[in-house]
């Protein structure tokens, strides 16, 4: 399950600098976006020092739904839309299945598809282009790093970087994001093959 640690702080981005980095992130997050694009994500582990690097694609339809899928690395799926989240691990046969803000950890993956401004949940460094979030609440994550694109008005963020207490990290980049006309509801419709086990967390 460390392959989900918050792997979806992307949507943190802003259009301009005109105004502070951090006014401009919670502009961009009230606004409404069909995006496509593709990602690749580095998990670190302190304990023994071993990577993995995963590459995937993901539709964001802003706000209120995500699919963000691996094609190298793992072929699972993560899954926000009007059902809740979902975890789907083909290789296992098995899905997650988790109301939106109860996942394991307190990982926040409801700032994907929310309308939260950023000051509400975490303390805010800046420094030219990075945001350093620093959670107010007590969880499992120290801080996330944030590295903006500006020039890329639909989704600004390049790259974000998540360390855990434990020291382990997590980087995430972000690439070849377009727009895009619609997708339907269907891509956020998860339809799970017959005979696969759902575990729902917590029990609902």
């Amino acid at each position: 399950m460390r392959v989900y640690l918050i792997l979806i702080f992307f949507i943190f981005a802003g259009s301009t600098y005109a105004l502070s980095l951090t006014e401009d992130l919670n502009q961009w997050l009230e606004g409404e976006w069909l995006l496509e694009g593709r990602f690749v994500q580095k998990n670190t582990y302190s304990d023994t020092r071993a990577e993995e690097t995963y590459r995937g694609e993901f539709l964001l339809h802003r706000p209120g739904q995500i699919r963000w899928q691996y094609i190298d690395g793992t072929k699972d799926v993560v899954v926000i839309g009007e059902e809740g989240v979902i975890l789907y691990q083909p290789e296992y046969n098995q899905a997650f299945i988790y109301r939106k803000g109860e996942l394991p950890g307190g990982l926040p993956l409801w700032l994907l598809t929310d309308r939260v401004p950023l000051q509400k949940g975490f303390t805010i460094q800046e420094e030219g282009s990075t945001l350093l979030l620093t959670p107010r609440a007590e969880t499992s994550v120290k801080w996330i790093k944030l590295i903006l694109q500006p020039e890329r008005e639909e989704l600004p963020i390049r790259k974000i970087e998540v360390q855990d207490l434990y020291g382990n990290r997590i980087q995430i980049e972000i690439t070849s994001v377009r727009t895009v006309k619609g997708f339907g509801n269907d891509p956020f419709k998860l339809r799970l093959p017959e005979g696969t086990t759902i575990i729902k967390e917590p029990p609902l």
